[in-house]
């Protein structure tokens, strides 16, 4: 019996969430640390624009801007209820910003809702489920979390991941994308605004104005050429290495204007690179 495709999608979650799981109890600390890396926001950011650029432009684009809405509540969330973290004596791992929502679990939530949301599949579903609570867990294990920040956090994802599939079947891929990172921008400013030295707001002003920009850019009409064409692929590849390299010099300087602008180019350029893979793949 040949599987489908949300089958085999549906295994696979289920593999990586019955992994996670037991990652934690059978390596110890070392073990919750490895889950609550993999299931840090960069990373499921990271994901959306690789499955963006590399395998699917719909499905990418509903993605990254579902997970930047997440982000940008995530962040307005915390400054504004501004709860504490468990006392930074018993921490095992670097955090920042306050305690709730847990963003671990809310992206993890958020995540592998919308794989479920994509794919209908039960195994999804159960996957997706162990692994939201293995990142869950591990926040709680290296003490950076107190429990009601993991239970919020994994349900308000839950709840985004709910407001997607309704935008998702409503609305088309781009008016879906847009009405997600409209509502992303006022959040993620009014963070930064109540808290300007907070990294994480930081990063998410940039990063929900570059995919704004970028949204902007493909929706436009261009002629008979497309803004990758007339800017042409070598330069575009090396615009984007560039901002990558100055995006990284950003945070490491923790410099809070080149960080925000680090992170708009970058998403901007990474959302308008998507033709670019189309380019290439037709020539």
């Amino acid at each position: 019996m040949q599987l489908s495709r949300s089958g085999k999608v549906g295994l696979l979650v289920l593999a990586i969430g019955v992994a996670e799981l037991a990652a934690c109890p059978l390596g110890g600390v070392s073990g919750c640390k490895l889950v609550s890396a993999i299931g840090g926001e960069a990373a499921y950011m990271v994901i959306g624009l690789l499955v963006y650029i590399v395998l699917s432009g719909v499905l990418g684009i509903r993605l990254v801007s579902g997970l930047a809405l997440g982000s940008a509540l995530g962040v307005f969330l915390k400054v504004y209820i501004n709860l504490p973290r468990p006392p930074q004596s018993e921490w095992l791992v670097h955090a920042s910003g306050p305690g709730f929502p847990s963003g671990h679990a809310l992206m993890a939530s958020l995540f592998w809702g919308i794989v479920v949301a994509e794919t209908l599949s039960p195994l999804a579903l159960l996957g997706g489920a162990m692994a939201v609570t293995a990142v869950s867990c591990s926040r709680l294990v290296l003490h950076v979390h107190y429990l009601r920040d993991v239970v919020g956090g994994a349900t308000i994802g839950a709840v985004l991941a709910a407001v997607y599939l309704v935008l998702r079947k409503r609305y088309s891929t781009l008016r879906a994308s847009a009405i997600m990172i409209i509502a992303a921008v006022p959040l993620a400013l009014l963070a930064l605004v109540k808290n300007p030295g907070y990294d994480s707001a930081q990063h998410v002003v940039g990063l929900v104005l570059g995919l704004a920009a970028g949204l902007v850019a493909l929706a436009t009409p261009r002629g008979k050429q497309s803004l990758v064409e007339r800017l042409g692929g070598l330069e575009l590849l090396i615009a984007f290495l560039w901002s990558g390299i100055g995006l990284v010099a950003a945070i490491a300087t923790r410099n809070s204007s080149l960080s925000i602008i680090g992170f708009a180019v970058f998403a901007f350029l990474a959302a308008t690179s998507r033709p670019l893979a189309l380019l290439l793949r037709k020539k």
